[in-house]
């Protein structure tokens, strides 16, 4: 009597438990701390199973994550897609300019844009491409930055003043931190006079055509008459042509394609 009652509870309980239940009894790890599942099986019938989530390892909780420890090295490219991107949306953007403690005067380097309106940080976050195009841009960059000689930026306000911006980064800046403020600014940077330009350049830029192959390294593709000639494709091996995507996929899957093969 005693055994078919306590047969009996357990069904209960498990019928009870089931009807209330609606998390995950795959066996998977549960989000909750402690979970309980019924089975209905092993050589004592009916029984309660207790789930617990799946041990930690031994891993110390301060392990730094890879992102973290990754350098963050700003690019022109992105920067410039963050300027034309925030200042079409009408963030505030104003001009950089580069000077060289007692040595030269203020000198335009290219525009900046801040989403929050703080361009001493947009200034301080892109430090480095800003001294990257000093050096481009000025000769007396080259002879100035390899001496004791500070090279000081700053930015315009509203009464068209240049407001000068002390120091960088601490060295010990978290990467995720000058992330974030990279992502928040943009730089467009000041191309060099023309009559300073090498001779290469400005042959590109005297020439015009219809979709400007010359300036953006596709030279080649100009030459027209000669690209149609068997010789231009010295890449081109016949015996290793597999025909057409969709014939050589045919006799690979046995794709149907085209009206005649489908019918």
């Amino acid at each position: 009597a005693f055994l078919l009652a306590a047969v009996s509870a357990t069904i209960a309980l498990r019928s009870a438990f089931v009807a209330s239940w609606h998390g995950n009894v795959s066996g998977r790890p549960i989000p909750s701390l402690l979970s309980r599942e019924v089975y209905s099986g092993g050589h004592y019938g009916p029984r309660c199973i207790i789930l617990r989530p799946p041990v930690q390892g031994f891993n110390p909780d301060d392990t730094p994550n890879p992102r973290e420890l990754s350098p963050v090295v700003p690019k022109f490219h992105k920067q410039k897609y963050l300027f034309y991107n925030f200042s079409q949306v009408g963030y505030p953007t104003s001009e950089v300019f580069m000077q060289i403690e007692g040595k030269t005067m203020w000198k335009k380097v290219g525009e900046v844009v801040a989403a929050d309106g703080n361009f001493e940080n947009a200034v301080v976050a892109q430090w480095y491409l800003l001294s990257k195009q000093s050096y481009f841009l000025f000769k007396k960059a080259h002879f100035y930055m390899v001496k004791p000689t500070r090279m000081i930026f700053g930015y315009t306000n509203e009464k068209a003043e240049i407001v000068p911006v002390e120091g960088t980064l601490c060295e010990a800046t978290d990467p995720l931190t000058l992330r974030g403020m990279l992502n928040k600014c943009g730089f467009l940077k000041k191309e060099k006079p023309a009559h300073w330009g090498s001779m290469n350049v400005k042959a590109k830029n005297r020439e015009e055509t219809k979709r400007d192959f010359q300036r953006r390294g596709k030279g080649n593709l100009l030459k027209r008459g000669y690209n149609k000639q068997l010789k231009a494709h010295k890449w081109y091996n016949p015996d290793k042509y597999l025909g057409k995507y969709n014939e050589y996929m045919t006799k690979k899957r046995g794709l149907v394609y085209g009206c005649l093969n489908a019918r």
